[in-house]
């Protein structure tokens, strides 16, 4: 496979009439980098009322790629926290709904998934969450993850929950159906309503966990994210199992 200027030609390989192998026409040009892959991720996980809570709530990531696209997960309170900044002045889009807890346990506290598409700048980037004036010190997760690579790309996103099923026990998230190769970002938070320590989670086999909080002493603030690479069509689910008896409110997007 020859590469030049940025594209990646690959060439049909057959054989001729005496035995010998030579090359035919290219089959087609295919720009490098085309199918997106891990980028950098980074996140931040606040416990409500303490001193040190920043407002807004930054997460900043280094090394990102130009026209790249970056997934952002917000964990809290619907009525506590704005729509996303980010340093670039990005467009910052919502996908999907605010998704609370199963059962309206917590009526006002969930997931919402924001996304950036084709963001204009690299290297350090930074977002930013607002939180209402009347809860500077709330709770709040947020996990920030790039799909390295470039330019508008297709997002698909499904979210869901699931009421507590016991200590040990799995529950799916919400299927996510792709059209062709993509990174998968998943998002699950816990609902458990006393303090339990460890307050963990796995994530089933195919999937890697990159960004978490599970926070001592306290039973608000916890999250996990995994993610996915995938090299074709497909409908893709996992299976999250916690330590504790707990329900969890669950995101996905597919950059693809």
């Amino acid at each position: 496979m020859a590469i030049k200027s940025g594209v990646a030609r690959v060439w049909q390989v057959k054989p001729s009439a005496d035995g010998k192998r030579w090359s035919s026409y290219p089959l087609g040009d295919k720009s490098a980098g085309s199918e997106p892959t891990l980028g950098a991720h980074n996140s931040r996980a606040d416990i409500s009322g303490a001193g040190g809570n920043p407002d807004p709530a930054p997460v900043t990531l280094s090394g990102t790629s130009s026209g790249s696209t970056r997934v952002v997960f917000v964990g809290g309170s619907f009525s506590e926290t704005s729509t996303p900044t980010d340093s670039l002045g990005s467009t910052v889009t919502q996908y999907g709904t605010d998704q609370g807890y199963a059962g309206g346990l917590w009526p006002d506290f969930g997931v919402q998934t924001y996304v950036v598409s084709n963001a204009a700048g690299s290297g350090s980037y930074t977002v930013s969450v607002d939180k209402s004036n009347s809860f500077p010190l709330g709770e709040i997760s947020v996990a920030v993850l790039e799909a390295a690579v470039s330019g508008t790309r297709t997002i698909v996103q499904s979210q869901g929950n699931a009421a507590a099923a016991g200590a040990g026990v799995g529950y799916s998230s919400p299927s996510i159906t792709t059209t062709g190769p993509a990174i998968i970002f998943a998002y699950w938070s816990g609902d458990a309503d006393s303090p339990v320590n460890p307050k963990d989670v796995s994530a089933s086999a195919g999937w890697t966990i990159i960004e978490s909080a599970f926070i001592s002493s306290t039973s608000y603030v916890q999250f996990a994210v995994a993610y996915r690479q995938v090299s074709g069509a497909g409908t893709y689910s996992l299976t999250w199992t916690p330590v504790a008896n707990q329900g969890a409110v669950m995101s996905m997007v597919a950059v693809q």
